[in-house]
């Protein structure tokens, strides 16, 4: 199974991606991010990266995992 997880909800935005594989072996990989500027603008090239840094392509992935918030859109879904 390949997961791909991402949170972006407060603080520093955050990707994983981990792979579990037929024989028991698995791997992890994560990337975080601390600093200015949009988080959405961020995160598409974090996803990117981790999903590279993995060697895997979008289309590899089994399952999303993502956060629901709060955020600084918490306001405007209320």
């Amino acid at each position: 199974m390949k997961l791909l997880a991402f949170d972006c909800s407060m603080g520093p935005a955050s990707v994983a991606v981990h792979q579990w594989h037929d024989d028991g072996r698995h791997r992890a990989d994560e990337l975080g991010l601390v600093g200015p500027g949009g988080k959405a603008d961020d995160l598409v090239a974090m996803i990117a990266d981790a999903l590279a840094h993995a060697g895997l392509a979008v289309t590899d992935l089994d399952r999303i995992c993502v956060t629901t918030g709060p955020g600084s859109f918490t306001g405007v879904r209320v």
